[in-house]
């Protein structure tokens, strides 16, 4: 994929929502009296009274071909406006063991993220009875490794410093006033922004469940969700970093994983301090049956994640944030003795600031 297809990717369906917002706003033609719907005598009544009420929904996309007053399924809700916002997050932090290895050698470095995210709202649809809302999100953010200092030199040079760059179209389905369901469908890729070469391309279609639940001011946040990742490293390419992004042998795998936040809001009178534990968990299956020298298919990994994060809002818009986190990785007995990956498991424990600022267009 190259950059001009990945442009383009960014911004389709922007372009298809725009297209449906501007059908919304056109009348449809009449008709004539022999293609309107058949109501009861009193139709005619009601909807001049309640016209207002009754363009909830606007014309729809597909329309009904034959004039028999079949119900539509795809609608546009009226009002639903295409919103953009905007968000950009640096963060500075610490992390114990930064290859992500059981025996530690390359230890306590510190790293420096910036991203910068645009999330496209792209209205609303109702299919049948059902409100959906999609949206659009793209993401670039790049990763220095030790900035300056005694191991920069050799994570630059074995390719860790890198280009992160993804999209996102997802589509939120609620399915009461706390439970949502999520489909979504992603690609990313990794840069070596020194040499811009790419490489690993990533596909990624998801479904999530999530449950949001409002405790007084504090908030219980639960997501399940699974994935499955078709991994592609580029040809040619063979870095130490390598093994970080993707299997060795490029094996696609399911990912399934759960996450449960809690945020307490006001922290001991103030207000504009929130404190957030969190808790994950997550499990990734290897489906590749033909890698060499040994396929990765029956491959089991485990990962958990515990930690806590303060939030101080300077403004609506600008935010701190102080931040620590505890991962361990485990394989199972395929992945650890017949794969030999038994030196990737790891424990590490990540500790830093971040800044963030959101704009909305």
């Amino acid at each position: 994929m190259n950059l001009y297809k990945f442009i383009a990717l960014l911004f389709l369906p922007l372009v298809c929502a725009w297209a449906f917002q501007t059908d919304s706003k056109v009348e449809p033609a009449s008709n004539g009296d022999s293609n309107a719907p058949a109501k009861d005598a009193n139709a005619s009544d009601s909807v001049a009274s309640g016209g207002e009420n009754n363009e909830t929904l606007t014309e729809s996309i597909g329309g009904d071909s034959t004039g028999m007053g079949i119900q539509r399924l795809v609608q546009v809700e009226e009002g639903s406006q295409i919103s953009v916002s905007a968000n950009y997050n640096t963060r500075y932090y610490y992390s114990s063991n930064p290859l992500k290895v059981r025996n530690v050698q390359t230890k306590d470095i510190t790293l420096w993220e910036n991203g910068l995210s645009v999330n496209v709202g792209l209205g609303q649809l109702r299919v049948m009875d059902q409100l959906i809302t999609p949206s659009l999100m793209a993401m670039h953010m790049r990763i220095w490794n030790d900035p300056g200092k005694h191991y920069g030199h050799k994570f630059r040079n074995d390719g860790y410093d890198v280009d992160s760059q993804s999209a996102n179209l997802s589509f939120n389905v609620p399915l009461s006033e706390q439970w949502s369901l999520n489909l979504g469908y992603g690609k990313s890729r990794a840069i070596n922004f020194r040499t811009n070469e790419v490489s690993v391309y990533t596909d990624t279609p998801t479904v999530a469940l999530s449950r949001m639940s409002l405790l007084g001011d504090n908030m219980l946040m639960i997501n399940l969700g699974t994935a499955y990742n078709f991994n592609k490293a580029s040809a040619g390419v063979d870095i130490p970093a390598l093994n970080l992004l993707i299997p060795q042998d490029g094996s696609d795998m399911w990912a399934t994983n759960l996450n449960v936040n809690y945020t307490i809001a006001g922290w001991q009178g103030i207000e504009k301090l929130s404190v957030s534990p969190s808790l994950g968990v997550s499990h990734s299956y290897y489906t590749n049956e033909k890698g060499k020298p040994i396929p990765s298919e029956g491959r089991q990994d485990w990962t958990l994640n515990y930690g806590l994060n303060a939030t101080y809002q300077l403004t609506e818009t600008l935010s701190i944030q102080a931040f620590g986190m505890f991962s361990k990785k485990t394989f199972n007995s395929y992945g650890k003795h017949t794969l030999g990956l038994g030196g990737t498991e790891y424990k590490n424990f990540d500790a830093g600031l971040a800044f963030s600022a959101t704009f909305s267009f």
